[in-house]
């Protein structure tokens, strides 16, 4: 028995240790401006452990080229491009675009953010503003067939970072006190029997 409880411990400790190394961590847009006037506010989240932008929440406000404000989000939206690797000059190698469901009423959007770096846990990342292919950060509307209208991120915009509480963690630590608990409660029950049995 004690074998087993052994066993059972150190795979408790090996599943929380892996565990405990993968979080999720919130990226907020700060300062993201369009050139046609409208802002981009919102946030992206960074799986650490996998090193991926996994989800996003991003609200883009109306301005002189895209007339209609729009909710990138789960629902409306989905990821088709990502990367985030460490690259060189040219084409990013760390870069995030979200296409919207297009549909009669709305027409398509899309959303493309490249980045100076790649995206990690806790140092902010410049996204990218210049007109020059490869360096350009924008917002695409498309209606019908022919008709686009897109509008370029102007001037220095980044993404900070702040924490998500891993539920994980807290369920791994909550199983590690109860299994010490269990033992030494039964512990407890097998020396009170054998002081009150004769």
């Amino acid at each position: 028995m004690k074998v087993a409880c052994g066993a059972l411990w150190l795979l408790c400790l090996v599943f929380c240790a892996s565990v405990a190394d993968a979080k999720l961590i919130t990226k907020r847009l700060h300062d993201v401006s369009f050139s046609d006037g409208g802002k981009a506010t919102g946030s992206l989240i960074l799986d650490t452990r996998s090193k991926r932008l996994i989800d996003f929440d991003i609200t883009t406000t109306s301005g002189d080229s895209i007339p209609s404000s729009f909710r990138y989000q789960s629902g409306t939206a989905r990821i088709t491009q990502e990367s985030n690797e460490a690259g060189g000059s040219g084409w990013p190698f760390s870069f995030l675009q979200i296409n919207a469901v297009a549909h009669e009423s709305a027409g398509g959007r899309q959303l493309f953010l490249a980045f100076a770096s790649p995206v990690d846990a806790g140092t902010p990342t410049s996204i990218l503003y210049g007109k020059t292919l490869g360096q350009v950060s924008y917002e695409l509307e498309i209606e019908g067939q022919h008709l686009q209208r897109q509008r370029l991120i102007s001037g220095p915009a980044f993404i900070l970072s702040s924490p998500i509480p891993e539920p994980a963690t807290m369920a791994c630590l909550g199983l590690g006190l109860s299994l010490v608990w269990g033992l030494r409660h039964r512990r407890y029950q097998r020396s009170f029997k054998a002081r009150t049995q004769p």
